[in-house]
């Protein structure tokens, strides 16, 4: 190996574009107000009427997921956290 070789950074190593601050925090409050009323109407409509404790636990679980991932898309650009914050939104 001499002094010239050089080795290059694979994906995984490279700076990702980041948004700035004030544009993160317009893209998540956009982000979680088009996934809070679309997850709780995916979750009313599986789970129907909260008249329960199991529709209640269904609609919830599946309400929270769908805010999860809807989260999840700004957040593993971002911070990089993987899918397992769908999970535990739901929970």
């Amino acid at each position: 190996m001499s002094a010239t070789t050089r080795t290059t950074a694979g994906p995984d190593e490279r700076q990702r574009p980041r948004p700035s601050d004030a544009k993160t925090f317009f893209i998540w409050i956009g982000l979680c107000l088009l996934g809070i009323p679309l997850a709780g109407y995916l979750g009313w409509g599986v789970a129907g009427h909260v008249d329960g404790v199991m529709p209640a636990l269904i609609g919830g679980a599946l309400t929270g997921a769908g805010i999860g991932f809807a989260q999840w898309l700004l957040l593993r650009r971002v911070l990089g956290i993987g899918p397992g914050w769908i999970v535990a939104t739901s929970v």
